[in-house]
């Protein structure tokens, strides 16, 4: 790979990475960092709270929104992405199901609320101020943990960054 085309890499995947931990925060998940490997696949992942098996609808919903965030982050900043988001979309699909059985939407239009929503939130100036920050961040040192994470959020937004999903619950 040419150093430019590794060099665009990167920055795809800190904006990918830095999608999904914004939206994650967003929503009130608690973003324990993210880490950039600077292997031959430019590997990179963000690490947050896992999901409770049996979480109500609008907390699944955010969790899909957050699986969508990454590919999204590419798609706005950028135009185009990587194919890192692969697995991202399986485990969007795997939880769509689920809302598709309890809500009787089919997948495809559960699929495309959700990135409509995605969309939306990221374009927000303040948020998107936030994911181009914490990108920047993540180039300039490989990783970033969740303090810094809220420290940014908490200077981009004026949205209660929490660690849980309970703020998600009274805010929405």
């Amino acid at each position: 790979m040419s150093a430019t085309r590794r060099i665009e890499k990167r920055t795809l995947v800190a904006f990918h990475e830095a999608g999904h931990a914004v939206i994650g925060a967003y929503f009130g998940k608690r973003v324990l960092g993210i880490t950039m490997l600077e292997d031959a696949h430019l590997n990179a992942s963000t690490t947050m709270t896992a999901l409770e098996p049996m979480a109500p609808r609008p907390v699944i919903e955010a969790e899909i929104e957050v699986c969508l965030a990454g590919l999204y982050a590419e798609l706005i900043g950028f135009g185009q992405h990587h194919d890192g988001h692969r697995c991202d979309l399986e485990h969007a699909r795997s939880w769509i199901e689920r809302v598709s059985v309890e809500t009787r939407e089919s997948r495809a239009e559960i699929l495309r609320r959700l990135e409509r929503t995605v969309q939306d939130v990221l374009r927000q100036p303040v948020l998107w101020g936030a994911v181009e920050t914490v990108a920047d961040y993540v180039l300039r040192y490989g990783a970033i943990d969740g303090a810094t994470l809220v420290d940014i959020m908490r200077h981009h937004t004026h949205y209660p960054v929490s660690t849980d999903f309970d703020a998600f619950r009274r805010f929405n």
